[in-house]
């Protein structure tokens, strides 16, 4: 509930019961003239026209000083006030796209808040930050902050339908409406009549962004007049309806009766408001192909209105894009189109444009691997209309090119495009643990987009195995995959490897030669160790990827390349980004999408899995082998700091020295698992364990043979002298009659073929005799004869 005792300063408590910076005047002489004058300032900020942005430089900067006095100078005696001025700040600073003073400003909302705030500044906070995340990139994150501040607030709170009028606009923007449907009947009970045909409104807004216009147009007409002075819904809903007279009567895509077309025309008289005359009018001559303006003046207009009005409807964020391949420019179009995604963009009608993209490209097989993946979420969205429009749009694509896209998929390309796009393969990525599990979900769900990857794990953990995986589920699986180990080449020779050079570059170099990036044509690359390259790569691999082409050594000329940058490390790039040895605008450009590998140690229940797969992946062994029940405890016990790298080893080794045998024992691995594994032999039933004691072996030798552990340890330091060693190992006898290889070479520490060796000695000179009860090694000891 809004309180209205007078407990809050009265700016806030005016903020709480309607809109402070519409009554300052009014507030003048309840507040200091400092206060006033702050607030003044900020409506001002925020009252700025488009056009004056640039202009009003000056004034920003003599604002933000005042702001910083007021805010940090002193201390701000109410928190709520205080919190208050920062997020209309915050929103000042989006307004005029001031997007540093903005995270300086968000860095200091995220320390003031508390539960102790009014729920309502809460919410706003959650909203603005919504906003903010859209802006940067951060779309879906921006919705997920836009969903927590209207769960903040009760229903019936006046702030409520501000915030449900931002997210519902959105989840229409993202085709998602159907989501909220339950939430909007909470209103319909609600006994405000204002509030009962907010069903419709979204409705209407969901309706024209699917391009179903005869549902719109129901809904249109069920939503009352609107006082657009006291009602936040009355703007949205006149650009709606801008863009659905525009569909509805200009283009003919969806059939409107005469009549029907009369009551349109009646009821939404305003056929483009003012805003949108820029934006509509480009839009109507991409539709038309009639541009009544240079076409390069037409794109920088389009370019210009972009951000002002792709939030307002999805029909808008890729007009210029919707240009650019209309008329041809695919190189553009594709930079274009990654720059949208990079923004947040993600909508599936992208497929639709890199569909577009890639026929322009004749790369016809990717192109029905797009559209493929556009026609399913076509279906789930019921967006058929809305295709309609965007087919229309598609002035590029003639009728044989578009049909193209239902032919056959022939049977060599059936696992490149059909498969990845339904069932993602990971014949490489073996186990099945939470930990395997979540990385495979990450590589199917980032694969089939071209977009960075940053695969982060320790030395060992698989990161090119997840690499491949990318390329091997994505539509460029036909074509090359380029792997670089960045640590392993010298800072001279980076540049000419992953660029290329022209003759005579420098010394040595005596014919042109392509650098990786140019190698992989439509490919896959693959830059492991990235945090390792110099500054100077560094600067000329964020242009690569900032716009898509090179420049090999010693050339003047670009080269525009067309693959993938998938990239890996071991090292914590950001704590190198605050070093300064590593840029944090290359950090942003890699990470778009992260994946993680994990240490072995984290998912030992796929252990016996991998062991399993390591032992018998060599085709030039006959036959399958196993690993016993105890030799895997034993080497879950062990840390595994080479992480499955270390396990492939020493799985290859033991493959190698027991090549007679199909099941390994604990006594066949290497000697530091057996000592792992020591302290669990003390409490095993068995035959040979039951005949020694453990204990005298480990911590009596010094009671019954009066030989100092520190003098025996002496020894064994020096045991490479064989004749030192053998005399140690007939002492262990004396006193131990009965003992397993396992165990003398835990007292030995030395390694399991060493002590092979001098047992065989032993028995060759007869002082001991090996015993196997049965054919298991678990039960084989030496026993002193």
């Amino acid at each position: 509930m809004i309180p209205t005792d007078g407990k809050y300063h009265p700016i806030v408590q005016c903020y709480l019961n309607s809109n402070v910076l519409n009554n300052l005047d009014l507030l003048k002489e309840k507040i200091s003239p400092e206060e006033y004058s702050v607030f003044k300032i900020q409506k001002q900020l925020l009252d700025i026209i488009e056009s004056d942005i640039k202009k009003s430089e000056k004034f920003y900067n003599k604002a933000v000083s005042e702001l910083n006095n007021f805010l940090f100078k002193r201390d701000v005696p109410d928190h709520n006030l205080y919190f208050l001025c920062l997020i209309y700040w915050f929103s000042a600073c989006l307004r005029l796209e001031k997007y540093v003073d903005a995270k300086f400003v968000k860095s200091n909302l995220d320390s003031a808040l508390t539960d102790k705030l009014v729920p309502e500044l809460i919410a706003e906070f959650y909203a603005i930050q919504g906003f903010y995340l859209r802006k940067v990139g951060m779309l879906r994150e921006g919705l997920k902050s836009l969903s927590k501040s209207k769960k903040i607030l009760d229903a019936n709170n006046s702030k409520y339908p501000n915030h449900l009028i931002t997210y519902g606009n959105l989840t229409c923007y993202f085709c998602t409406y159907p989501s909220i449907k339950k939430e909007l009947s909470l209103f319909r009970k609600l006994q405000d009549q204002n509030l009962a045909p907010w069903d419709n409104i979204f409705n209407f807004f969901y309706s024209v962004e699917i391009g179903d216009l005869k549902t719109a147009w129901i809904c249109y007409k069920k939503i009352p007049n609107f006082d657009n002075k006291k009602n936040i819904v009355e703007n949205k809903i006149i650009a709606y309806a801008s863009i659905f007279k525009l569909l509805s009567l200009d283009w003919q895509v969806i059939k409107f009766s005469e009549t029907e077309k009369k009551e349109i025309d009646s009821l939404i008289p305003l056929k483009y408001p003012e805003r949108f005359n820029l934006i509509t009018s480009d839009l109507v001559e991409v539709f038309n192909k009639t541009y009544s303006k240079d076409l390069e003046i037409a794109l920088e207009l389009s370019r210009k209105t972009k951000h002002e009005n792709s939030s307002e409807s999805s029909w808008f964020y890729c007009i210029h894009l919707r240009i650019e391949l209309s008329v041809g420019n695919v190189n553009t179009a594709e930079l274009s189109l990654k720059r949208i995604k990079e923004n947040g963009y993600d909508y599936f009608w992208n497929d639709w444009f890199q569909t577009r993209i890639e026929l322009l490209k004749k790369n016809t097989d990717n192109a029905r691997f797009y559209f493929n993946k556009l026609m399913k979420s076509i279906k789930k969205h019921h967006a058929e209309d809305r295709f309609n429009f965007e087919f229309k749009l598609s002035h590029e694509i003639n009728i044989t090119e578009f049909m193209k896209l239902f032919d056959n998929i022939k049977p060599s390309l059936k696992k490149a495009v059909v498969v990845n796009a339904e069932k993602p393969q990971f014949k490489a990525i073996v186990g099945n643990s939470e930990k395997v599990t979540k990385l495979k979900e990450s590589i199917a769900a980032v694969a089939p987009y071209d977009l960075n990857v940053m695969i982060l794990g320790e030395t060992g953990t698989g990161k090119e195995i997840a690499a491949r995986s990318i390329h091997e589920n994505s539509p460029r699986t036909s074509e090359p995959y380029i792997a670089i180990n960045c640590s392993a080449i010298s800072e001279n020779l980076l540049q000419s490897e992953l660029f290329g050079h022209v003759k005579g570059a420098f010394s040595g170099a005596v014919e042109y030669h392509k650098g990786i990036f140019e190698q992989a044509g439509n490919g896959t690359v693959f830059l492991d160790e990235i945090g390792d390259i110099d500054l100077k790569t560094q600067r000329a691999l964020l242009r690569v990827l900032e716009t898509k082409d090179i420049k090999p050594v010693g050339s003047s000329e670009s080269i525009i390349i067309k693959c993938r940058i998938v990239s890996a490390t071991n090292v914590d790039l950001e704590a190198k980004v605050a070093k300064n040895e590593f840029r944090m605008d290359l950090l942003q450009r890699l990470n778009r999408f992260v994946i993680k590998t994990y240490p072995l140690r984290e998912k030992l229940d796929d252990l016996p899995e991998l062991c399993h797969y390591f032992l018998n992946e060599n085709q030039n062994f006959i036959g399958e082998v196993q690993l016993s029940p105890e030799a895997i405890n034993a080497l879950k016990m062990y840390d595994w700091p080479g992480n499955a790298r270390e396990l492939r080893n020493e799985m290859e080794k033991l493959r190698v020295i027991n090549s007679d045998k199909t099941i390994y024992e604990l006594i066949d691995l290497d000697p530091k698992f057996s000592l792992v594994n020591i302290n669990s032999i003390k409490n095993k039933d068995s035959s040979v364990s039951s005949m020694v004691d453990i204990d005298i072996i480990s911590g009596k030798i010094e009671e019954e043979n009066n030989l100092p552990l520190k003098k025996l340890n002496d020894v064994l330091l020096n045991s490479n002298n064989v004749m030192r060693r053998l005399t140690v190992i007939k002492d262990l006898f004396n006193h131990n009659p009965i003992l397993t290889r396992a165990e003398i070479i835990k007292v030995m520490s030395v390694s399991h073929l060493t002590i092979t060796r001098d047992l065989k000695l032993l028995i060759e000179e007869g002082f001991i005799k090996k015993v196997m009860p049965n054919k298991s090694p678990r039960s084989h000891y030496f026993e002193k004869i």
